[in-house]
């Protein structure tokens, strides 16, 4: 239900446009101290819970939050940012912590685990309306066997909550079809940094709409999400193609996302543990033939260019292909899961790729990225044209960009503060090529960078948190709007 702003919000807010944004830093309280309101969830002020959200996957990052709170309603979250407000309270959001530069911390602040909002509310085959604190990988499971349904775009790791990566964007290997998840929701539930709740969608309360999904957490916290579902596959075959060089292995992913021979694809460049590294293509062809068959195998494979016969694999799409636990586990029992994850990922035109490897390509060492790191490639583009605040490149029509995600696994703190550096050196080429920074890792710094991230949306998006979040307590530690 959507909360009429008051006469206090209304003056508020002609006030806001007459001063710059960076004049509403504000003097933080110490919450820790504080009563807060009762909420049917759980407030936690004590050290070792407190404690335990000073971290995120990166590992690099360590913020001590002065209160926890696991909301269970939209009340909850509306009484918890209220209070904040009152209070001048930094918030951060959290779901499942797969960040790695401290989007999911604050420091003395408040952080919001929305975990516990993990609920279907209702489905149907065509879509699926749930809380946001649920994961995607329950997610799938219910609606395959619900259903025989599934979300239109997953990304590499499920393990994350829906609101997670509906703040970030969400890309994956059928993003090149589909675009990204942001591009494939019906409606949302948002609570701003005024308190208020709003329900969303391209035809009600648009601009909050656009401005949340891949929002960075800035402007609200998503309770609820209605996601777009189209029928499962029965089965998904993978092939895997070898190349020798990067070059190619780029221009073949991206060929193959144009012409869209397959219905999923991604480049992978991992490490070789004799040094430099394996490049392959892996494609997704989704289908309800019966295993085996060639599904016109001879006529996708026409004008690659990677080198010896492909490897193929047929699965189940649920529960095999959908299964994500094998990323996770790999990690853990060869102890990269406990290491430091400076991870970055960068967007870029395709006419500008050519020229980011050529200048940044031989600085990654492979050793960097360990047994289950790697470089990820994956193609993109936008199918919904609207005003939105999550940036991408400004690409013609028809062209795509391309991710480049970086996953490295460091040896230690030391090393991953020597590849953060090396990250912010290359997002600086990559905002120079008009290319953007995935914020999911390494988030651009400073005024020119932001300005440079923000584009044409730079207006737009100070308008935008000068409504929905007045006094700056979102995140206040990215500095993102600070000198804007």
């Amino acid at each position: 239900m959507q909360q009429r702003s008051s006469l206090r919000g209304t003056i508020a807010l002609l006030l806001i446009s007459i001063f710059s944004f960076s004049s509403f830093a504000f003097a933080q309280t110490d919450c820790s101290t504080l009563t807060f309101p009762t909420i049917s969830g759980t407030i936690h002020q004590d050290l070792a819970t407190r404690q335990t959200y000073a971290n995120d996957f990166g590992g690099s990052v360590s913020q001590v939050p002065c209160t926890v709170a696991k909301p269970a309603s939209n009340s909850d979250v509306q009484a918890l940012i209220s209070f904040a407000r009152q209070h001048a309270i930094p918030v951060a959001v959290r779901g499942a912590g797969h960040v790695d530069n401290g989007q999911s911390q604050v420091n003395g602040g408040l952080v919001i685990d929305m975990k516990n909002m993990n609920q279907v509310l209702s489905m149907t085959p065509t879509y699926a309306d749930v809380q946001a604190g649920m994961l995607w990988s329950a997610l799938v499971v219910q609606t395959n066997t619900s259903f025989q349904a599934t979300p239109k775009v997953l990304t590499t790791e499920l393990g994350t909550t829906i609101g997670g990566t509906l703040s970030v964007g969400g890309i994956g290997p059928f993003a090149a079809r589909h675009g990204f998840q942001i591009d494939n929701v019906i409606d949302i539930d948002v609570v701003d940094g005024r308190g208020l709740l709003f329900t969303c969608s391209p035809t009600q309360n648009q601009a909050l709409f656009y401005s949340v999904l891949g929002g960075m957490g800035q402007y609200g916290i998503i309770t609820r999400a209605k996601i777009s579902l189209q029928p499962s596959p029965q089965y998904v075959r993978q092939y895997y193609f070898a190349y020798l060089d990067i070059q190619t292995l780029i221009s073949d992913v991206m060929m193959a996302a144009n012409d869209g021979r397959f219905t999923g694809v991604q480049g992978l460049a991992l490490p070789n543990q004799l040094g430099g590294f394996v490049y392959l293509m892996q494609a997704f062809q989704q289908h309800s033939d019966i295993v085996g068959t060639t599904l016109g195998d001879p006529a996708r494979f026409s004008g690659l260019h990677n080198v010896g016969a492909p490897v193929i694999q047929d699965t189940t799409w649920y529960p095999d292909f959908t299964n994500d636990t094998g990323f996770k586990d790999r990690m853990v029992l060869t102890g990269e899961w406990a290491k430091p994850h400076p991870w970055a990922g960068f967007f870029l035109p395709e006419n500008q790729i050519t020229t980011f490897i050529q200048t940044n390509f031989s600085q990654i060492n492979s050793a960097d990225f360990g047994i289950n790191g790697g470089i990820l490639l994956l193609p993109g583009k936008r199918v919904q044209n609207h005003p939105t605040i999550f940036e991408t490149p400004e690409i013609a029509n028809g062209s795509r960009f391309l991710l480049v995600g970086l996953l490295y696994n460091a040896s230690d703190a030391t090393r991953a503060a020597q590849l953060q550096a090396l990250n912010q050196t290359m997002l600086a080429n990559v905002l120079n090529l008009g290319g953007k920074a995935y914020p999911f890792g390494t988030m651009p710094q400073g005024s020119t960078q932001w300005t440079q991230q923000f584009g044409t949306n730079l207006n737009t998006a100070k308008t935008r948190k000068q409504i929905h979040d007045p006094d700056n307590i979102f995140n206040p530690g990215l500095g993102i709007f600070n000198g804007l």
